[in-house]
């Protein structure tokens, strides 16, 4: 298996006047690929973490009939913000929508996220 993560910004969800960061964790074992996005905000007082969503699957490495799927994940900012994911499909090499937007609940993320002083 492998493993890669990456790291990026969002405009204020909350709006509370900070922007937050999205961590990326993809691996592959046993010839399956999953990416998730983790969605967290620093503030003095520490860190929130809003949830976890999945970004992308992918079977090639333990099927014939490989099914790649990738998912835009869209946020309608507020106090709560509200959360939406749209689906594609990769066929022939190309990506092609394979749902609308829909309501997503983020998964809750356990991690534990500290500030280095």
């Amino acid at each position: 298996g492998g493993e890669n993560s990456s790291i990026g910004t969002v405009a204020d969800l909350n709006n509370n006047g900070l922007s937050e960061i999205v961590l990326g964790d993809g691996s592959t074992h046993q010839g399956y690929t999953n990416v998730a996005a983790m969605v967290i905000e620093l503030s003095p007082s520490g860190v929130k973490a809003f949830g976890i969503a999945d970004v992308y699957e992918d079977d090639c490495g333990a099927t014939e009939k490989c099914k790649t799927l990738a998912y835009k994940l869209s946020a309608k900012p507020g106090p709560s913000p509200s959360f939406y994911r749209e689906t594609y499909r990769k066929r022939n090499e190309r990506w092609l929508k394979a749902a609308n937007a829909v309501r997503y609940s983020l998964r809750k993320d356990v991690s534990k996220y500290r500030l280095a002083n």
